[in-house]
C-alpha cells in the first residue's frame, strides 16, 4: 500500500471524516444506506464511475459495494467481515475508548500491512552470492554467542 493511501486509511478513523468521504454516494438520507449510517458503521466512500457504491472499513480494509436501498450497513459489514475488529465491538464512535480505539488502531496496522504491495524485484536485494553458513549448537559465529537451547 503506498504512503497516500496509508494516510487515506489513518485519516478515516473518526466518523466525521469517514461522513465527509461521502460526497459522491449516490444514495439519499431517505434510504438504510446514507451516508451517517455507513460511517457510523465503520465506511468510508471510495466510489469511482465504475463503482459508484464502493466503500471500505477503515480497520479491517473490508471492501464492499452492490449496496441496495433496504441493506443495514452494520448487518452487512457483520455477514461480509464477521473478524473485524470495529464490528465485533459493536460501539458508537462516543462509546468507544482511548485503549478501545488504540487497540482498533493496532488492529488496522496489522491489516495494513497484511495488504502491502510486495516490492517490485529490483528493490530486494541480491543474496544470491551471500555464503551458506551451517550452523552447529554450541559454536561461535561472528562474535555471536553460543545458541544454546533454552536461551535466546
Amino acid at each position: 500500500m503506498t504512503k497516500d493511501k496509508e494516510r487515506e486509511v489513518f485519516e478515516m478513523n473518526t466518523e466525521e471524516k469517514r461522513l465527509n468521504s461521502f460526497k459522491k454516494w449516490p444514495y439519499g438520507s431517505d434510504t438504510s444506506i446514507n451516508k451517517e449510517k455507513m460511517a457510523a458503521a465503520g465506511f468510508y466512500y471510495i466510489g469511482s464511475k465504475k463503482e459508484p457504491d464502493l466503500v471500505r472499513c477503515f480497520v479491517c480494509l473490508k471492501e464492499l459495494d452492490g449496496w441496495e436501498v433496504d441493506d443495514d450497513p452494520w448487518e452487512e459489514h457483520k455477514n461480509h467481515a464477521s473478524y473485524c475488529q470495529f464490528i465485533q465491538l459493536n460501539k458508537a464512535e462516543s462509546e468507544i475508548t482511548f485503549e478501545e480505539m488504540h487497540d482498533l488502531e493496532m488492529q488496522r496496522q496489522i491489516n495494513m500491512a497484511s495488504v502491502a504491495e510486495p516490492p517490485a524485484d529490483d528493490e530486494i536485494p541480491s543474496c544470491s552470492n551471500a555464503p551458506v553458513v551451517k550452523l552447529e549448537q554450541g559454536k561461535h559465529y561472528k562474535g555471536r554467542s553460543h545458541f544454546k537451547p533454552g536461551r535466546s
